[in-house]
């Protein structure tokens, strides 16, 4: 028993360390993705908008 429990102990200790940080990275992608999706939009829009500014003040 004495030669299992450094094993064991160790596993128990970081195990819920790992959880922790894969969670972490999973949600930093997803703010990383969703902003890049954000930015994409706003980009999109601001886009049309110019143009249509463009496109009034030619007409």
């Amino acid at each position: 028993m004495n030669k299992k429990s450094p094993i064991i102990e160790p596993l128990y200790i970081k195990g819920p360390f790992m959880i922790l940080q894969n969670l972490v990275k999973i949600l930093s992608t997803v703010v990383y993705l969703t902003e890049l999706r954000l930015h994409a939009i706003t980009m999109h829009w601001t886009d049309r908008l110019a143009i249509a500014a463009s496109v009034r003040r030619q007409c």
